[in-house]
């Protein structure tokens, strides 16, 4: 992982203020990360004027940071749009999405995920026309990618967080028809 120090030397006042509350549940929020598009994107001169990008997956040291110095904090959830699927290859989509959901999992508390409209693949490739069953990520396989902690084999969960009150309810927005037809 890359040193991200520059990212969390700003943080003190923040996690002063975090740890000061004493909220009777606390959590991180992280959404759309899109691992891996930045790289993509300079790569292939999709960004005019952009020549650095940085991984998403290198943010969870940032995110192992602040839980180490808020131990209220519970879990992470995570909003889903995970990786890069921009990119012509449906692996490199596929490990985009695993390396992150990787490195989240190495955190020390538990992650929910939802799962994001862009991580299923099908609107870039549909767009870029592109064949969309080489590049359709399944239900079934987004949840062994982002569902550790799910309690059952849904995408579509709620959990209950013991002694706070407090129902979290995750939602799956890549839920859609995934019949073929002469397209694919």
């Amino acid at each position: 992982m890359k040193d991200i120090t520059y990212l969390t030397d700003h943080y003190q006042e923040k996690i002063d203020a975090i740890n000061k509350f004493q909220a009777p549940l606390n959590f991180l929020f992280i959404t759309d990360p899109h691992n891996r598009m930045n790289e993509f994107s300079v790569r292939e001169g999709r960004v005019r004027g952009m020549t650095e990008y940085e991984h998403a997956v290198d943010a969870a040291g940032s995110i192992q940071y602040i839980l180490d110095r808020c131990p209220d904090i519970r879990m992470v959830i995570n909003g889903g749009d995970i990786g890069n699927d921009y990119h012509p290859d449906p692996e490199v989509i596929r490990k985009s999405q695993r390396e992150y959901m990787d490195a989240l999992y190495a955190l020390s508390v538990p992650v929910y995920s939802c799962v994001g409209n862009h991580d299923n693949a099908l609107g870039n490739c549909t767009d870029e026309g592109w064949d969309n069953r080489k590049y359709v990520i399944l239900p079934e396989e987004m949840h062994d990618i982002c569902m550790k902690y799910a309690p059952g084999r849904d995408n579509y969960y709620y959990i209950d967080p013991a002694g706070c009150g407090f129902r979290f309810v995750f939602l799956d927005v890549s839920d859609g028809d995934y019949r073929q037809d002469q397209n694919g």
